[in-house]
C-alpha cells in the first residue's frame, strides 16, 4: 500500500511540466540517490497457501546413494593442497586471512550491459582490489593436480558459474558478487560487515539469507520454481580467510552430483540441488551438524537424537548470527572455522517474499536485481 509521500510523488510525476526547485527535492527524496539500480517489478500476483506447520528440513534427492568413497578422497586432497600451501606459507600467514579482493564473472555478452555496475564496485571500495574474469580453464591451474575439478568444469558447462565463485573462493577467500548486483554502500561501511572488517568477530566465510517461507505448502514452493521454501544464497559470498570448510563441501558434492548424472538428462536437471542454492544449504546444515557443540544454541532440539542443525533458527532472522572456531566441539577445529549468517534484508533484499524489504530498506548494502533487465539510471529511466 503506498504511502502519502508516495502518492505525492506520483502527482508530482503527472505534472511534470510544473516543476520547481521545492518539486525537485521531493522527486529526489522518493526516488533515492543518483545513480540507483532499476528496480524490475517483483510484484507476486500468484496465490501463495500456507501450512499449519513448517518444513525447515529438506531431503534433497541428489544425495541419494551419495558416493562417500568419492567424496571422502577428493576432500582429502583439497586438504593435502590446502596443508602443502599453509606450511609453506610465513607464520603470520598461516591464519589464512584472505586478502580483501572482490571477484566477478561475466560473459561476452553482458560485458556491455553491466560495465556501470562493475565500475561501482570499484569506485566505492578503494581500498578493496577488484578482478573480474570471463569463466576460464586458466582459473583452474591451482587445482591442475586434481582432474576431478577440470574434467567437471569442462564437461559441464551449466556448472561453471557455481564451481568457479566455490573454487576461488575457496583458494584465494574475498568477496564474490554476481554481476548483476549492485553495491549500495562501501564493503567497509555495511554495518553487519563492521564487526568483521574491523576484527571484532573469528569468522571464516559470511553467507545471507535469500529464501525464507518455510509455511508455504510444497504446491507454492514449487509455483516459484523452488525445491524447498528456505534457503542461503550465494549471489553475494565472502570468504575472509582462505580455504573454508563450507565452501570444500560444496566444491566436493558440487564435482561429486556432476559425475553422478554424467552426460545424460540434463534438461531435467535443478542445478540449485546439484551445485546452487540448495545444495550451498545443506553443505552448510550438514558441516554445522556434524562439528558444532552439543549443546549450541543453533541446534534443533527437534531435530533427531543429534539435535541436527536446521532452519528453525534461521527463520525470520533480524540479526547476524555469529558461530565462531569456539563454538566448534573438541576435535573438529578444521571444519570448523566461523560463519556469519545475514538477515535476507543485507544482501536479498528487494523480492516478493520473506520479508526480504525493499531494494532500499535500512540494511541493505546490496542489491540483486536477477540479470532481466539493463540497468539505468533515474534520468534515463524518466528522461530517456
Amino acid at each position: 500500500m503506498e504511502n502519502e509521500d508516495c502518492h505525492t510523488c506520483h502527482i508530482f510525476l503527472n505534472n511534470l511540466p510544473r516543476i520547481g526547485p521545492s518539486d525537485m527535492i521531493l522527486f529526489l527524496i522518493c526516488y533515492g540517490s543518483i545513480p540507483h539500480p532499476s528496480q524490475p517489478s517483483r510484484s507476486d500476483t500468484s496465490l501463495k497457501e500456507y501450512q499449519s506447520a513448517p518444513n525447515y528440513e529438506y531431503s534433497s534427492l541428489y544425495r541419494l546413494n551419495a558416493d562417500w568413497d568419492f567424496e571422502n578422497a577428493l576432500e582429502n586432497r583439497l586438504l593435502n593442497l590446502e596443508h602443502s600451501i599453509r606450511d609453506a606459507l610465513p607464520k603470520n600467514l598461516q591464519d589464512l586471512k584472505a586478502n580483501r579482493t572482490i571477484w566477478q564473472m561475466q560473459d561476452i555478452e553482458q560485458a556491455s550491459t553491466w560495465a556501470s555496475w562493475v565500475s561501482q564496485w570499484r569506485v566505492i571500495n578503494p581500498y578493496w582490489t577488484h578482478r573480474l574474469y570471463t569463466p576460464s580453464a586458466e582459473l583452474l591451474l591451482p587445482f591442475i593436480a586434481i582432474p576431478e575439478i577440470n574434467d567437471t568444469f569442462t564437461s559441464y558447462p551449466l556448472l561453471q558459474s557455481d564451481l568457479t565463485r566455490y573454487l576461488l573462493l575457496w583458494y584465494y577467500g574475498g568477496i564474490y558478487a554476481e554481476i548483476d548486483t549492485w553495491p549500495r554502500v562501501a564493503l567497509n561501511s555495511c554495518l553487519p560487515l563492521v564487526n568483521i572488517i574491523e576484527g571484532y568477530r573469528n569468522i571464516s566465510l559470511t553467507i545471507g539469507v535469500d529464501i525464507d517461507e518455510p509455511y508455504w505448502t510444497p504446491e507454492t514452493v514449487q509455483e516459484r520454481g523452488w525445491s524447498r521454501g528456505f534457503g542461503f544464497g550465494q549471489v553475494v559470498l565472502w570468504a575472509q580467510k582462505r580455504f573454508d570448510p563450507i565452501i570444500r563441501r560444496a566444491i566436493v558434492r558440487t564435482v561429486s552430483s556432476a559425475r553422478k548424472i554424467g552426460h545424460t538428462r540434463w534438461s531435467t536437471i535443478n542445478i540449485g540441488e546439484v551445485s546452487g542454492g540448495s545444495m550451498f544449504t545443506d553443505a552448510v546444515f550438514d558441516t554445522l551438524s556434524e562439528n558444532l557443540k552439543e549443546d549450541h544454541f543453533i541446534r534443533d532440539r527437534d531435530a533427531g537424537l543429534e539435535r541436527r542443525v536446521t532452519w528453525k533458527k534461521f527463520r525470520a532472522l533480524k540479526k547476524p548470527i555469529w558461530i565462531e572456531p569456539d563454538d566448534a566441539a573438541e576435535g573438529t577445529e578444521e571444519n570448523m572455522r566461523g560463519l556469519a549468517v545475514l538477515p535476507i534484508n543485507v544482501w536479498g533484499n528487494g523480492q516478493g517474499h520473506s520479508g526480504a524489504g525493499s531494494f532500499d530498506h535500512e540494511d541493505a548494502c546490496v542489491n540483486h536485481v536477477l540479470g532481466k533487465k539493463s540497468p539505468k539510471t533515474w534520468h534515463e529511466t524518466f528522461f530517456g
